[in-house]
């Protein structure tokens, strides 16, 4: 996360709410899978639960752990949310992305995302334990919670796609189905060297 964005998050959490919701919800998943849309249905669906919502992909864990710190010190509960079960949907996603707001995820980008969001989802389950704090996943397949959460993580983490060949392929099927200009293809493809 940046800097502005952790300032705003530590800020919406110390706002006491009007209508006393007291929930923080931490959402975890790779680019393109459906947590902004499902903050929003969950704000609107349940207002007088949800105090705030950080849309993050959750790939790195000291940040991860401090959003979940920043929260129980104000004292809100935190429900840790992983969205996952569509990667190819999220790959084709973040292609549809380029073409209406102008992003572009890299495919080790998106490569590094969908192995680290899950991870670290199955880590958050096994190392914090804090009273207040439970977990959640939602399967963008099926638009429905699943009951067991780890399940979903590691049904991710076993994707034969999930890895930089199968998004890769994935990112070239979609940029042929979706017609995409071979400038744009280049964006997607071109290797980061950092």
């Amino acid at each position: 996360m940046n800097y502005l964005a952790v300032d705003l998050y530590d800020q919406a959490v110390s706002i006491e709410r009007e209508n006393g919701a007291s929930t923080v919800i931490i959402m975890v998943g790779a680019a393109g899978i459906g947590k902004s849309t499902r903050a929003r249905d969950l704000f609107a669906k349940h207002p007088e639960h949800v105090h705030t919502i950080l849309d993050s992909n959750g790939a790195n864990w000291i940040a991860l752990r401090e959003a979940v710190n920043t929260a129980t010190r104000s004292g809100r509960n935190v429900d840790i949310m992983y969205i996952g079960g569509d990667i190819a949907g999220s790959v084709s996603r973040t292609v549809s992305r380029c073409r209406t707001d102008f992003r572009v995820v890299p495919a080790g980008t998106q490569a590094f995302l969908h192995r680290a969001a899950p991870a670290n989802f199955l880590r958050a389950m096994a190392e914090i334990s804090e009273v207040g704090v439970g977990f959640a996943a939602f399967d963008s397949i099926t638009q429905s919670f699943r009951d067991d959460p780890a399940g979903l993580a590691v049904s991710d983490l076993n994707d034969s796609n999930n890895n930089p060949a199968g998004i890769t392929s994935l990112l070239e099927a979609s940029f042929h189905a979706q017609q995409i200009a071979p400038e744009v293809r280049h964006a997607f493809l071109e290797t980061q060297e950092e």
